[in-house]
């Protein structure tokens, strides 16, 4: 996987936890989550300070994403950051249901 922190080391557990996802999953997880929760791309680059090219190509193929972008957000979609690379969508869609 090439997903890739510009300032931070990441520790074993993280690496572990990130080998368990590929890009295209955690692309298909974004984009799907932002819909969930109701966030327009329009208002997702506002709030996260990026281009629309720069989202729609994070939620296509979250290869060239930085550990930080990735981590504001998830913290942005509210979700747990564990939670999302070790379960994915399928589980977080099974405990909002529950």
């Amino acid at each position: 996987m090439r997903i890739y922190s510009s300032n931070m080391e990441l520790s074993k557990v993280e690496r572990e936890v990130w080998k368990l996802r590929n890009s295209i999953e955690i692309a298909k997880d974004l984009k799907a989550i932002r819909k969930m929760r109701g966030i327009t791309i329009k208002q997702a680059i506002k709030d996260l300070n990026i281009s629309i090219n720069t989202l729609l190509s994070y939620e296509r193929d979250a290869k060239n994403i930085t550990y930080e972008m990735l981590m504001k957000m998830i913290n942005y979609y509210d979700v747990d950051a564990y939670i999302f690379f070790s379960q994915g969508l399928e589980y977080i869609l099974k405990r909002k249901e529950g």
